[in-house]
């Protein structure tokens, strides 16, 4: 639906749901059914009497209590495609998204693969957004890590296409999440998807190595939901597409500055100002103490937008909990007039190459056994 678009005005969306009519049914079943008191109830180990008494006559019944938890879903990807992310990971915050409660009775998601593999994507495009690039590198691995294992088994459904289009679009996100947070520890669990991911959109992670925005654009563009926009003339997606632009540059700081940084492990802000005065548009015989402050304050965006959110891996609690951590390979202290830089590089993943070589090199061996002796 496309929020302040009239339908008489257009024939072609007589059809169109206003976003406060969609709201207001998804947040309806969720209160009808009382679908978060049931989910907490059973998180917290409650009989079955008391749930019972807890969720009322409506929600002791099948029917509403499977609204109210698909409404959660629901009302997950309305609030990413309407660009409220916090308010999108609220909403889920009683589901049972890893299965850890020891029921099936609450993740229902998982019954439904298609809604399962869709869960994942939006919650992970929310910490995405949030700059929360660990999160979304240990939600899309998670998932896709799952698609690798059942995708046989979903060949011949008819939501096998739609899985494997979401799918596609979490690799793309997850090769933007390794580009901008690559010092990322939740990278590690998904050293597979994580080699898949490089190798469909090899040209993208390329020119990203490179600092080429324009790469960072395409998979965005590529990988990001169909937004509702009020203004369709404004193209689905302009605004939040610019917003992310301006986050890559800020992660990416001035090219030149973040390249002065890599070549020092101590240097003194007049020289790094002396060489970057050209970089900042500094007028010639301007102040060179105003150089050193524009210097200065380009260094503390960069260091600010190298720290992000991240959740403890098997923490409980809300999804927006979380602790602040560097997502970036570089960092550095100024002392009074001294930069101390430390730059740290992902080494090889020595297990993931020798487990995937192991593999290849078992199934040629079987395939070899299973020819026919010659003669």
């Amino acid at each position: 639906a496309q929020s302040g678009a009239a339908p008489d005005e257009d024939p072609g969306l007589s059809q169109t749901w206003s976003t406060y009519s969609v709201l207001n049914v998804l947040y309806s079943f969720v209160q009808k059914s009382r679908i978060n008191e049931y989910l907490d109830a059973i998180r917290t180990g409650k009989t079955a009497e008391e749930i019972e008494e807890i969720i009322g006559p409506y929600g002791s019944r099948p029917l509403y209590r499977l609204l109210g938890y698909f409404s959660l879903i629901g009302l997950l990807r309305v609030h990413v495609l309407l660009g409220d992310y916090t308010l999108g990971l609220k909403v889920v915050e009683h589901v049972d998204l890893a299965g850890v409660w020891g029921t099936k009775a609450t993740a229902i998601h998982t019954r439904v693969t298609a809604c399962h593999v869709a869960t994942f994507y939006y919650i992970g495009f929310c910490y995405f957004s949030m700059r929360r690039y660990a999160d979304a590198s240990r939600t899309f691995a998670s998932v896709l890590n799952f698609i690798g294992r059942m995708r046989q088994y979903h060949t011949r459904s008819y939501q096998y296409d739609q899985i494997n289009k979401t799918a596609d679009r979490m690799y793309a996100l997850f090769a933007l999440c390794s580009a901008l947070a690559p010092q990322s520890r939740a990278l590690d669990a998904g050293d597979g998807a994580l080699q898949v991911a490089k190798e469909r959109f090899s040209d993208q992670t390329a020119r990203m190595t490179r600092g080429d925005l324009t790469a960072y654009e395409e998979l965005y563009s590529y990988a990001c939901p169909k937004f509702v926009v009020p203004v369709p003339e404004a193209g689905p997606g302009a605004d939040h597409l610019a917003l992310f632009r301006e986050d890559v540059r800020s992660q990416m700081g001035a090219g030149s500055l973040r390249g002065f940084l890599k070549m020092y492990k101590t240097v003194d802000i007049r020289k790094m100002a002396a060489f970057l005065e050209s970089e900042f548009g500094a007028a010639e015989g301007a102040d060179s103490k105003a150089v050193e402050d524009e210097v200065v304050m380009e260094m503390m965006v960069l260091k600010q937008a190298s720290r992000s959110i991240s959740r403890l891996p098997g923490s409980e609690g809300s999804l927006l909990d979380g602790q602040s951590v560097a997502t970036s390979d570089l960092d550095f202290v100024i002392d009074e007039n001294i930069v101390h830089v430390a730059e740290s590089t992902v080494g090889r993943r020595y297990a993931g190459w020798f487990i995937r070589n192991a593999e290849g090199a078992e199934r040629a061996y079987d395939s070899l056994r299973a020819l026919p002796l010659p003669g």
